[in-house]
């Protein structure tokens, strides 16, 4: 996982830092080092060998 996208992740401050207001992260940019850190705690925490992805209705509440 780079620097950039983990500082994103744990919400950590970005100002003052100098290449951190030329990035521009989308929760896009976010999902991959995002399922690798669910799959890691789940398989660490002995939960789920893996997660398992399913499909959500679309519809209003």
């Amino acid at each position: 996982m780079d620097i950039p996208a983990l500082k994103r992740l744990v919400n950590h401050k970005t100002q003052g830092d100098v290449t951190g207001g030329y990035l521009v992260i989308t929760t896009e940019r976010l999902r991959t080092p995002m399922d690798g850190s669910r799959t890691f705690v789940l398989k660490a925490a002995k939960v789920r060998e893996s997660a398992e992805v399913v499909a959500l209705l679309d519809r209003a509440l």
